[in-house]
């Protein structure tokens, strides 16, 4: 009896180590249009604002974005970092980069972290977003 215990254990250990839900980090994996669904921060979570409803970001695999943040249109050329696992932003409307980190993703849901060292805090910030 102790050794189908320990058997199972085992089992349950391994695979749970394994994330089977994971797609690989690729041009094309991202490339599709990715609807806000929420934001969490720790254990909290929040849906959109009525300003935050309709958006979303849209990559495209010849690697120009268009996307709606808080109801304003912006549009520009991304880059992906497979290695550090980052998505570089360089739209119309904001000067310089916006970096984001990918905590996750599948073919249904993205999830992204805001990397910027000068805000401190925003790493615990998750925006995720829906196909």
């Amino acid at each position: 009896m102790m050794g189908i215990l320990k058997a199972s254990i085992f089992v349950l250990l391994v695979f749970s180590g394994l994330k089977v839900y994971s797609t690989p980090i690729t041009v094309k994996n991202l490339s599709k249009k990715w609807h806000i669904d929420k934001y969490s921060y720790l254990i909290f979570s929040e849906e959109p604002g009525k300003k935050e409803v309709n958006d979303y970001i849209a990559f495209k695999e010849d690697m120009s974005f268009e996307s709606v943040s808080e109801g304003r249109y912006d549009k520009g050329k991304w880059r992906l970092d497979t290695a550090k696992k980052r998505i570089f932003l360089a739209g119309e409307i904001e000067k310089g980069e916006l970096i984001f980190m990918i905590h996750k993703l599948d073919n249904n849901q993205l999830i992204l972290i805001i990397d910027d060292p000068s805000e401190p805090g925003l790493e615990d910030i998750k925006i995720y977003f829906k196909s």
